[in-house]
């Protein structure tokens, strides 16, 4: 397990692959848009076999329907367009490509099913109280009627949002959907994170355009629709990660008795897991290419000391080449001959280890094990079986199984961040309204008569509201080399609400949290008359009475550390002999960590940098990529110093690359308030 890459950087790899290095626990909030399904080919992937001069293109003529020139190498289409080329094998020379991205799946399912396992890795990466933003936008079965020409097996595959004219859907058809369906893609995500252990906690609309508004009408695609709306929106789902109960058993605590097939495996304790793990195991393992070909002309005996037990006959089981001995142990296990015990104990001796992908490997790569049912890895160290609020982990490197299961969702998540002003309409409607207007839509110019110093009212409306669930937010243009950028207005929100503006603890990770203090407007009031029935701003008659002519206000204190984490006091010489002793301190914070495994052109990253957050991403081509006279490095680092992305590409194109030194933080002071300790800031 390796450490996370320094602030600001993009790791360059499968995020599947590189998310299992890292440690868990370790970051505060994920933010990401990751590849939508059957969208873009961003031609990062190698070929394999065919002809090698073949540049595994349908057409050379660019603007041909459903075919455009890549960004990335320096085409000028970013929206609406599939890249130029076949997706998953080439007609032209039968090569296939070897690919690890995202979004190139045959399947609507099968390209959720690899998005459940890359965000499997995040939940387990990020913090308990830790929060994912996931923005995905949705797409619509195609009549199969066009696309890319020559027999290919993605011809018209789906392209953009509303890519109707190019999806001619052997993908959508397969999973039994009609031509012009909308798919519910974002859906199915959020779905089956949930159903894979993730709290949904909310879904919110990101407006790109509206229709029946006076003044605002957004800026979206175009779609030549005539039989349904031009879709102008897309969702972005807040998740949260939620606590987890552990329960770690070492194997030789399990119990020993044999596997019983019969019996009911719906518990969520170590043996259950450890039996569940097993005959996957064990399943995966006689499926193996190599214990078929190995075995296949050899009776395999499950007995000790009988004849016929592979290659070798009369030995103990323990004394068999590996293949053998493992088969042998699977056969004894699944024939109810032994225990989940016994047969873990054996795969643990003998040392298994992850392969590349989905693969396991036994006794250093002597046995291959891939496609096991239902298993998947956790980690570099461990196997793991989700099954919605539990898991079962085999971790092969100290030898135990854990059973995890959800408890409750708590998260780390600061509203007074995104806290948002009411218009002045607003203010001006329901500050002044009385019964007859409000009922009849009148408006009043002057407060009722019997109603006293409404003041309280306008300043408690003025304190704002909290952040509704439908965010307007014009699509923003990026010039460099990349498609599909989100705007940089849409993570900002996230990044607030989601991490701590105070930064965390270097310790623990624990972020620090607001102390907001309210005042006015709850307390008891005598001798307020109002006429019964009389509606003031929305508040009936009781409410009224219950308030008091103290204007509501609410206002930022200082901040409190998340946990019991104490820094060392320094000594210092005591004044006479009744000197006091310093006392325990939080230790200093540290930016909160923002993860954005599809990092693309870093944004995510830049607006962090901005808002004083420490960043840390993964994308197939990297960081250092260049995107038309820049990097997504240059973007983070140039938001980091203050600088445009020009500027930090120059300086690092003459060596100047120092980031500021991100363990500042902003000017306080300590406030001792009873347990615990509150940062209050000055100014």
């Amino acid at each position: 397990m390796t450490a996370l890459p320094p602030d600001g950087t993009i790791v360059q790899g499968d995020a599947l692959e590189v998310l299992r290095g890292w440690p868990s626990g370790s970051v505060q909030c994920c933010i990401t848009s990751p590849p939508y399904w059957g969208l873009r080919d961003y031609g990062l992937d190698p070929w394999i076999g065919g002809d090698l001069a073949c540049d595994h293109k349908p057409s050379t003529t660019p603007g041909k329907r459903g075919i455009a020139t890549s960004t990335i190498d320096g085409g000028k289409h970013t929206t609406g367009h599939q890249q130029e080329g076949y997706k998953i094998d080439c007609p032209r020379c039968s090569a296939v490509r070897a690919g690890q991205q995202i979004g190139l799946e045959a399947t609507p399912d099968e390209h959720v099913t690899r998005l459940v396992e890359v965000f499997r890795e995040v939940r387990r990466v990020l913090r308990d109280d830790g929060v994912l933003f996931l923005n995905y936008g949705d797409a619509y079965a195609g009549s199969g009627n066009g696309g890319n020409p020559e027999g290919s097996k993605w011809a018209g595959f789906v392209g953009n949002q509303a890519r109707e004219s190019q999806a001619k859907g052997n993908g959508a058809l397969q999973t039994n959907l009609k031509p012009k369906d909308l798919i519910g893609l974002p859906w199915m995500v959020a779905f089956a994170l949930r159903a894979d252990g993730w709290w949904l906690r909310s879904d919110i609309v990101w407006a790109k355009g509206v229709s029946f508004c006076p003044t605002w009408a957004g800026s979206v695609m175009p779609e030549s629709v005539r039989d349904r709306p031009t879709r102008s929106h897309e969702y972005l789902f807040l998740l949260a990660k939620g606590q987890w109960k552990r329960r770690a058993v070492k194997l030789a605590d399990l119990g020993s008795e044999p596997l019983h097939l019969g019996r009911s495996l719906s518990g969520s304790d170590p043996d259950t897991w450890a039996a569940r793990i097993s005959i996957c195991l064990a399943s995966a393992i006689l499926d193996s290419p190599q214990v078929k070909q190995k075995l296949s002309s050899v009776a395999l005996q499950t007995e000790i000391g009988q004849q016929n037990t592979g290659c070798i006959s009369g030995l103990p089981i323990r004394d068999l080449p590996t293949i053998e001995r493992v088969a042998t142990y699977a056969t004894r296990l699944l024939n109810a001959d032994t225990s989940p015990k016994e047969f873990l104990t054996e795969i643990h001796s003998l040392g298994l280890v992850m392969g590349q992908g989905d693969a396991f490997l036994v006794a250093g790569g002597n046995l291959e094990i891939t496609h096991a049912p239902l298993i998947h890895a956790y980690g570099e160290r461990s196997i793991a079986i989700h099954d919605a609020s539990k898991i079962g982990e085999f971790n092969f490197q100290h030898g135990e199984i854990i059973a995890h299961s959800a408890t409750i969702c708590k998260y780390f998540y600061d509203s007074e961040a995104v806290r948002e002003e009411m218009s002045q309409a607003t203010i001006d409607r329901r500050g002044w309204e009385g019964s007859a207007g409000w009922d009849h839509g009148e408006k009043r110019t002057n407060p009722p008569a019997d109603v006293k110093n409404i003041n309280w009212l306008k300043t408690a409306l003025h304190q704002g509201r909290n952040l509704r669930s439908v965010w307007v937010i014009n699509p923003q243009p990026y010039p460099g080399a990349h498609f599909a950028t989100f705007p940089e207005a849409l993570v900002e929100p996230c990044i607030r609400a989601g991490t701590s503006e105070r930064g965390a603890c270097p310790a623990c990770g624990a972020p620090w949290v607001r102390v907001v203090e309210a005042s006015g407007g709850l307390l008891a009031q005598e001798g307020r008359t109002i006429p019964s029935g009389t509606l003031v701003g929305g508040f009936s008659k009781a409410g009224m009475d219950r308030r008091s002519e103290t204007e509501y206000a609410r206002h930022t204190t200082g901040w409190r550390a998340g946990c019991d984490c104490t820094s060392t006091p320094q000594p210092h010489s005591p004044h006479g002999e009744g000197g006091e002793q310093p006392q325990p301190q939080p230790p200093a914070p540290r930016p909160c960590i923002v993860l954005d495994p599809f990092a693309g052109s870093g944004t995510t990253g830049m607006v962090a940098a901005r808002l004083w957050r420490a960043f840390v991403g993964i994308d197939l081509a990297g960081g250092d990529k260049d995107l038309g006279g820049h990097t997504a490095h240059d973007r983070i680092r140039g938001a980091r110093e203050g600088r445009t992305t020009e500027e930090a590409a120059g300086a690092r194109k003459h060596g100047q690359t120092d980031l500021l030194d991100l363990t500042r933080a902003p000017s306080a002071r300590s406030l001792s308030v009873g347990r615990g300790t509150i940062e209050k800031l000055e100014g």
